[in-house]
Order: C-alpha cells, then structure tokens, then sequence
C-alpha cells in the first residue's frame, strides 16, 4: 500500500467514525452520513437540500457564524467547539473542522465538508464535575465559617462568664469581710456581664427565627428621639469602658415614626455598640428631617472599615483574626440590622464621615411628622 492509498484508507476511517455532512456554497446540504442522522435526530430526506442552519442554536452568537464563513469563503480550515440543536430541540455540542474542498487548480472552492466530534456528554460531565467541585467548596467555607463561628462565640462568651465565676466565688468567700458598698459594685459587674451573655444568645435565636421568616412584628407609632434617648442611657457604660464621649446632637425632640418599638431599639442598640467600639474617642447622633422621611445618623471618628458591604455579612468583621484582633463582637449585630431593616422598610447605607473620618451609619426611615400631643 503506498502512502496515497494509506492516506485516503485512514481518511475513510475518520469520516467513518465522525459525524460528516457536506453542503454547497450556500451551505444547502448536500451529503449527510448515517453517524449525522443518528446523532441529529434528523432523516436523510429532511437534511438534504436543507440548509445547515436548521441545526443553529439560538444561544450562539451570530458573530459566531460570521466568523465561520469569512474562514472558510477564503479557503481556510475553521475548527471550533459549537453548540448545535438537535431535531428534539436538545442541545448538542461538536468539536467542528469544517473543510473547503477546492478544485484540481486549488482556487475554486467546490464545496464545504463539515466533520463534527460529538462532546455534549464529555462537557456535562466536566460540568457536572466542575458544579460538585463548587458545591465541595461552598460546603468547605460554610463548615469554616461555622467553626469559627464557635470559636468566636465561645471567645466572646467566656469573658462575661469568668466574670459571673470569679466575683461571684469571691463575694462567697468574703461575704462577711468586704463593704456593702464593694458587693454592690461586684454585683452590678456580675449583672452586667449576665446581661451581655443573654443580649448575644438571644440575639442568636432571634437571627435564626429572623433568617427562617418566623420573627413576629408589633406595629405601633413612637418617638424617636424617646427611643434613641434610652438606648444612649442604656449604652453609657459601654462608651465608659472603652472611654468614649457619644454626642446627642438631635434637636428636634417630636418625630414619630410607625414600626416595630422594640425591633426599632435593636437596630439602634447594634449600630451604637459598634460604633462605641470601634470609634477612637467620639461617637456623634445626628438627625434630619426632611419631612416625608428622616435620616438618623450614627457617625464616629474611628479608622473605618475596607469592605463596607462585607460588615453585613454574617460572623464577619473587618479584623477576621479571632485571636489577635483587638475589638470584641460576634459579628452577629450587623446581620441582625440588615435583615431587620429589610424586614421593616428601613433603607440603610453606610459611608466614610467626611467631619469625623470614621464610618457613618445612615438610616432613612418614613416619617408620620410631627405629633402633638
């Protein structure tokens, strides 16, 4: 066998074992192998004289075929990887060669032979692989964010609980031998601290009711300014312990609003506390009235934060080290804000305070107006 006839012996074989149409210049089909019909869906009488175009995708850019016909209407071999459609409608992806076949002088293009490698198989596999691999990764990152979660949690908890332990060991040993006036102020450290282990455990369930759409409302119209007074009252040892000065610059006293009170106070009690712990010496309360609605404004003058969406994000803070990172939290706060406001029609946004240089937490919220009474 000499090599012409080797050639055209494995050039059978390939066309044997491929998909192989041919079509004229117009690209009407011409020829079609029984490896087409099987793999298209489509009978021998239905292809020929039809135009290749009835197994074009309407997903396939037209830029597509463009390209197509520009490689081969200038003698060129186009190879490209093409997603099809088959009689049924089904996708079908091919590795396509599509060949001018050229007269003896080799400047007239005869015709167009299309050999196709059918892949669709191969590539959902890959997907599917691909898909499993993201899903692996996900899990990953939602088993590390509940670890850390609990190291964080635990962490936070154990300080307001040694608390609980060591005074209350010490006022049992020396009951009789130190002032009143001591034991009232062990007792106020010990209720302190048992209220802040309540505030992030319950703050925990309600999150998850929160999360699971389980979290009930109670309407009603109330004073901001009564509202923001008491959980400034309410945080004024939390500004002591970390030595910072909050500024109550609110002066029109007689803005309602309609919500939910108690949800309301929380979302005020999350931003404050995080704003105390996280400003350097200075926490500022401003808020505007522009009639149909009211923006509350909660700025301080700490370094701000790099990611101002990410701070939303459940277990996250903008120090991630457990360990070394100097500001305490759970990290559950923001989150808590976020669904609440969702939840409650509140509209938030933070940006860096151009007065202060911290972060400022914006909240606009439908005003009633004025109420009086």
């Amino acid at each position: 066998m000499n090599i012409s006839e080797a050639n055209n012996k494995y050039f059978k074989i390939l066309l044997d074992n491929s998909i192989v149409s041919k079509s004229d210049l117009d690209g009407n089909i011409t020829y079609v192998n029984d490896n087409f019909i099987k793999a298209l869906g489509y009978s021998r009488d239905e292809c020929i004289g039809s135009n290749h175009n009835i197994l074009r995708h309407p997903n396939t850019s037209p830029t597509v075929f463009k390209e197509m016909w520009d490689t081969i209407r200038s003698g060129n071999v186009y190879r490209e990887r093409v997603l099809s459609k088959k009689k049924d409608d089904s996708d079908f992806w091919s590795e396509i060669s599509i060949i001018p076949l050229l007269d003896d002088d080799n400047k007239t293009i005869l015709e167009y032979i299309a050999i196709r490698r059918d892949i669709t198989d191969f590539l959902y596999m890959k997907r599917k692989v691909h898909q499993q691999k993201i899903k692996e990764e996900e899990q990953a990152i939602i088993a590390k964010a509940k670890d850390d979660f609990l190291i964080l949690f635990t962490h936070e908890l154990k300080t307001p609980l040694n608390a609980i332990i060591n005074f209350s060991q010490y006022l049992l040993k020396n009951i009789g031998k130190i002032s009143i006036k001591k034991r009232e102020r062990l007792l106020v450290q010990i209720i302190n601290s048992s209220k802040t282990m309540q505030e992030d455990v319950t703050q925990l369930l309600e999150l998850s009711k929160l999360k699971s759409n389980k979290l009930k409302y109670h309407i009603s119209i109330f004073s901001i300014d009564k509202v923001l007074n008491k959980e400034i009252t309410e945080h004024i040892s939390l500004a002591n312990e970390y030595k910072v000065s909050v500024i109550n610059n609110i002066s029109n006293k007689n803005l309602y609003i309609k919500s939910d009170e108690y949800r309301f106070s929380q979302i005020i009690a999350n931003i404050l506390s995080n704003a105390i712990k996280y400003t350097n010496d200075k926490v500022v309360i401003e808020l505007n009235d522009y009639k149909k609605y009211i923006k509350l404004i909660i700025k301080d003058n700490g370094v701000g934060v790099e990611d101002k969406e990410k701070i939303f994000d459940l277990f996250e803070q903008d120090d991630e080290n457990i360990h070394t990172r100097e500001k305490k939290g759970t990290g559950i706060g923001l989150n808590f804000v976020k669904l609440l406001c969702k939840d409650l029609e509140i509209d938030y946004e933070i940006e860096k305070s151009q007065t202060l240089g911290g972060l400022k937490f914006i909240l606009k919220i439908k005003t009633i107006g004025e109420k009086n009474d």
